[in-house]
């Protein structure tokens, strides 16, 4: 199997703001595509299984164990139970914060983490296959699935250990790594408008198409490599939805799947950046190149610059793109 050499670095300190770096915090709209919904953090909602079914369930076990039933017939009426069971079933319901619907940080941190670390490529030159990153949830044993590869490619299952600091990769030492903290901080998105549809086929409670939420990312001690590799992650640079939450492939073309209902996707999540500010205590002076910056626009800009000059032959940008 091929190797990769994960390219490591010492990682910024997290107890002192170093020479030309800076605070930020950025200020997103997330908004549910029009051809989606979107399924993330869900809670369980209370329920137990009707009698009726559970006695029939039971029956169909008793009846398999004396041979009176092959495995075939098992199968299928387990399913058919299970289908009436969904429809009765209270869905699964999107979590909420203070009476607003809310998609965790955590989760959105996660997906933005995992889309960084396959644009950032093996590439492969005189000193072998080199990444600028490493996978954080590597496991040896595991292969992605089926829907997984085709969405993303065969690229994927060669093998990056996770980092160990004092050196790490340049994903970990934004994002964090094992014994190190993150330096990037996503509050929860609060849904702005929009509202959640119950999808009984499903069996859970999904943000509706075109629902929109505010989200709001911290960076410490940031340059703008970092926010390039960020801005990578949220698709700032193709205009791209993210990948979001379950179902994601299931109902994705690009991944072999089939829309729902003939025409949706699920989790497509668009980003885009609205605003951003600097603290007012930034304990150093501003870097002179971003001291004049107003514009999303331009912070954009520059920091996709500075990613293609530093790193550029190890970013694929329009990996992963849904369409």
């Amino acid at each position: 199997m091929k190797v990769v050499s994960v390219i490591k670095n010492n990682y910024t300190p997290r107890d002192k703001l170093m020479p030309k770096r800076f605070n930020i915090t950025l200020n997103f709209i997330a908004s549910v595509n029009q051809n989606s919904y979107l399924f993330s953090g869900s809670f369980p909602a209370p329920s137990k299984i009707p009698e009726n079914i559970n006695k029939e369930f039971e029956r169909i076990v008793d009846s398999a164990r004396r041979g009176n039933v092959n495995l075939d017939e098992v199968r299928r009426l387990y399913n058919k139970l299970r289908y009436e069971w969904r429809k009765t079933a209270p869905p699964k319901i999107f979590p909420k914060l203070a009476e607003k619907y809310i998609i965790p940080g955590s989760s959105i941190k996660g997906a933005v983490r995992s889309r960084i670390e396959y644009k950032l490529s093996p590439f492969e030159g005189e000193s072998g296959i080199r990444s600028y990153s490493c996978y954080i949830s590597y496991d040896p044993r595991a292969r992605p699935g089926e829907r997984h590869l085709n969405f993303w490619g065969e690229d994927v299952t060669l093998p990056r250990e996770a980092c160990e600091p004092p050196l790490v990769c340049a994903v970990c030492d934004l994002f964090g790594s094992r014994n190190l903290s993150s330096r990037v901080f996503f509050s929860d998105a609060i849904m702005l408008q929009g509202g959640v549809e119950k999808l009984a086929d499903l069996g859970i409670e999904a943000v509706k198409p075109g629902s929109k939420f505010n989200l709001a990312v911290t960076v410490q001690n940031a340059n703008l490599l970092d926010l390039g590799l960020l801005f990578l992650g949220l698709e700032l640079f193709t205009s791209s939805p993210i990948l979001l939450g379950f179902y994601k492939y299931r109902f994705n073309k690009k991944a072999g799947g089939t829309p729902y209902r003939g025409k949706y996707y699920f989790g497509l999540l668009d980003v885009s950046l609205d605003s951003f500010s600097f603290p007012s205590i930034q304990y150093a002076p501003l870097p002179e190149n971003i001291r004049g910056v107003k514009e999303p626009s331009a912070l954009i800009k520059m920091a996709r610059s500075e990613l293609e000059h530093k790193i550029g032959n190890f970013v694929k940008i329009e990996k992963g793109l849904v369409k």
